[in-house]
């Protein structure tokens, strides 16, 4: 028969809109944390930097 293969074809296009289906949520959630994430790691640079000795040109030396 034509048709014979068609469980294979039905798996595959399973199998490809559940990789959709993740790639999005994944993408989604590294979407939502991205600004949060930056936000902290610009806060310790920050802090970190005008912690150090020698930071006088640092735009919080005065900490």
């Amino acid at each position: 028969m034509v048709w014979s293969d068609h469980s294979k074809i039905g798996f595959a296009a399973m199998a490809a809109i559940l990789v959709f289906i993740l790639g999005h949520a994944l993408n989604t959630v590294l979407g939502i944390m991205a600004p949060g994430l930056h936000a902290l790691r610009f806060q310790y640079v920050e802090l970190d930097n005008s912690m150090k000795e020698g930071a006088e040109n640092s735009t919080h030396s005065d900490i």
